[in-house]
């Protein structure tokens, strides 16, 4: 019998559905793990180090989350790191 979840069976659409409405918690408990995205970092324009703050840009070819801001841990080489993550445009960091 397929595996469910407070009777929903647990499928990689629903995860992309839970994903879709910003409900980490459930698409979670559905993954069994936190949700993430790996990737190859990219080098910038620099822009966030001006500033002071260090940055990472991880290009990704399709985001299952919407676009926003989100709370996020960065695993860098066994080190986790508190972060805030923006998926899509940075418009107060387009150039005029």
């Amino acid at each position: 019998p397929p595996l469910q979840i407070e009777g929903t069976i647990v499928s990689s659409r629903k995860i992309r559905q839970f994903l879709r409405k910003k409900d980490l918690c459930s698409a979670e408990k559905f993954l069994g793990r936190p949700f993430s995205y790996t990737g190859k970092v990219a080098h910038g324009r620099g822009i966030g180090a001006s500033f002071g703050y260090a940055t990472i840009n991880l290009p990704l070819t399709h985001s299952l989350l919407p676009l926003g801001v989100y709370t996020c841990t960065i695993v860098i080489e066994g080190f986790s790191y508190a972060g805030v993550m923006n998926l899509g445009m940075a418009p107060t960091m387009q150039r005029h």
